[in-house]
């Protein structure tokens, strides 16, 4: 099961990469359950965002000083559950309507979409 735990405003480090100008940092929240009876690798996770009523795609953010690195790492075990982080670059004005695509790169499961708004951090 996927599930996007948060979506809210962050403000990257100085040593972050990805975030556009006169962007806002927004980071990602992302929980994978495994309920199959194997381990499932999630390396190949991907999570595109999209903004705006135009569906703008965002930018990606890589801020390791805040913990927003490359997203899901290793597999998770039957019945586990894993949470990664990820970081987008948005414009102010689209960060109300946020489109995210949560695809797991593993058998039997479908991209999922979320959608909703920025929260303020």
């Amino acid at each position: 099961m996927v599930s996007v735990l948060a979506a809210s405003k962050f403000v990257p480090s100085a040593t972050a990469i990805g975030l556009m100008p006169d962007h806002i940092g927004v980071k990602i929240q992302v929980q994978i359950t495994n309920g199959s009876q194997n381990p499932v690798d999630l390396v190949l996770t991907t999570v595109h965002v999209s903004y705006g009523v135009a569906g703008y795609p965002a930018e990606s953010i890589f801020d390791t000083a805040s913990g927003i690195g490359s997203g899901f790492e290793g597999q998770v075990a039957p019945g586990k559950t894993a949470t990664a982080w990820y970081g987008f670059s948005v414009s102010p004005d689209g960060a109300g309507d946020l489109s995210i695509e949560v695809s797991p790169a593993f058998s039997g499961y479908d991209s999922v979409l979320f959608s909703g708004g920025v929260s303020q951090g």
